[in-house]
C-alpha cells in the first residue's frame, strides 16, 4: 500500500513539474513572438481634401434631333458641355460605442449647369436646352497611402432635369435619376489639385416630357418633342485648391 502511495505522489509531482516547464516555454515563446512581430498597424490615408471647378463634355448613347455628341461618333466640339464646381476629400465612419472600428471613404459632392444649346425641334420650333445636375459619389482611393496622388474608384447618383425653353410654347422639363460608377485620377502640386474624371451612367428615369410646374399654368401650347434619355459618359477636366 506504502509503495503504491509512493508511486502516485512521485508521479503527481513528475506531472507538476511538466506543466511548469510547458508554461514557461509557451511564455517564452509568446513573447518572443511578440518581440520579432509587433502590431500591425494601418497605413496612414492621404485622400486629398479640395474643391474644384469642372469643365465637362458629355458623350450620350442615344441621339436628341441630330445635335449631341454620341459615343458612336464622338466629337468633342459637339454638345453638351457642362460647367460646375465641387467638393471631394475623405469620409471616415465609426462603429458604435462598443466597437471602435473605423472605414474610411473618398466622397465628392458636385454641381454643374450646361453650357445653353439652340435647337430646332421638329425644324420649326427654335428652343433653348438648359440643364442642372447635382451628383454624389463615394468610393476608395486605390492609392491611400500616397499623399499626392489619388487613384479613386466610385459609385454614386447624379440627379436633375433638361428644360426647353420657347417664348411660344410652354416650358418642357425632362427630370432625370442615373446610377453612376467613375474613376477619377488627380494630382497635387503644392496647394492646387488637376484632376480627370471619367463617369458612365444610365438614366432610369422616364424618357418622355411634360410641361414644368409653373407652364401649367401659362396659356401657351405645348408641343411634341421626342423622347430622351441620356445615359452615356461624361469627360470632366478639374481645376481645384487642396485644404
Amino acid at each position: 500500500m506504502k509503495i503504491i502511495l509512493i508511486t502516485i505522489l512521485f508521479l503527481s509531482q513528475v506531472i507538476a513539474f511538466n506543466c511548469q516547464a510547458q508554461y514557461e516555454y509557451d511564455s517564452i515563446e509568446i513573447n518572443s513572438i511578440d518581440t520579432i512581430l509587433p502590431p500591425y498597424t494601418e497605413p496612414a490615408h492621404h485622400s486629398i481634401t479640395a474643391f474644384e471647378v469642372y469643365y465637362s463634355s458629355k458623350v450620350l448613347n442615344n441621339q436628341f434631333y441630330n445635335s449631341f455628341n454620341q459615343i458612336d461618333h464622338i466629337n468633342f466640339n459637339q454638345p453638351l458641355h457642362e460647367i460646375g464646381i465641387g467638393l471631394s476629400g475623405r469620409i471616415t465612419t465609426t462603429g458604435s460605442s462598443y466597437d471602435d472600428s473605423h472605414h474610411t471613404f473618398d466622397g465628392h459632392l458636385s454641381f454643374k449647369t450646361i453650357v445653353p444649346v439652340q435647337l430646332a425641334i421638329n425644324d420649326t420650333i427654335n428652343s433653348t436646352l438648359s440643364s442642372s445636375t447635382f451628383s454624389f459619389h463615394c468610393g476608395k482611393d486605390l492609392y491611400y497611402s500616397l499623399s499626392n496622388f489619388d487613384l479613386i474608384v466610385s459609385g454614386g447618383l447624379d440627379l436633375g432635369r433638361i428644360t426647353l425653353k420657347n417664348v411660344d410654347f410652354k416650358t418642357m422639363k425632362n427630370p432625370f435619376f442615373s446610377p453612376v460608377i467613375s474613376i477619377t485620377p488627380r494630382v497635387k502640386i503644392n496647394r492646387f489639385v488637376m484632376s480627370l474624371k471619367i463617369d458612365c451612367w444610365n438614366d432610369m428615369s422616364k424618357a418622355s416630357w411634360r410641361p414644368t410646374f409653373v407652364s401649367k399654368f401659362s396659356k401657351e401650347d405645348s408641343y411634341s418633342i421626342n423622347n430622351f434619355r441620356q445615359s452615356g459618359m461624361r469627360f470632366s477636366i478639374g481645376l481645384g485648391y487642396s485644404f
